[in-house]
């Protein structure tokens, strides 16, 4: 039995559970903002159809392809720029809760609007 675990958020670990060993660390460089009041990656990866999504609270998702070789097979950006009363970042808040998978679609809810991604 092999488990897939995203430690401190920005690191990917495959473990053999049998053999008790370590197979695969990566540095995945998905930051983010890091505050007194956020978490750069908050929400729990998410299996959509064969991949794992795991995105940070900036609007950023990695698609991965669940292996012993983590390999990133899409790096997605969502850019939505809302205005604010207080001086942080403009880029909408994302990645707090994970996303849904809905057939074709999945969905992802932000600060301010719920994305619909898939094709139309």
């Amino acid at each position: 039995m092999i488990r897939y675990h995203l430690y401190e958020t920005l690191h990917y670990y495959v473990i053999d559970l049998k053999a008790r060993k370590k197979l695969v660390h990566k540095d995945l460089g998905l930051g983010g903002e890091y505050t007194y009041v956020s978490m750069g990656v908050a929400a729990s990866p998410t299996l959509v159809g064969r991949n794992i999504v795991v995105m940070n609270n900036q609007g950023l998702a990695l698609v991965l392809e669940p292996g012993s070789e983590c390999e990133v097979v899409a790096r997605n950006l969502l850019a939505t720029q809302i205005p604010r009363d207080w001086p942080i970042t403009t880029q909408e808040y994302t990645g707090y809760s994970p996303p849904v998978a809905d057939g074709q679609r999945m969905y992802l809810r932000g600060e301010r609007c719920l994305y619909c991604i898939g094709e139309r």
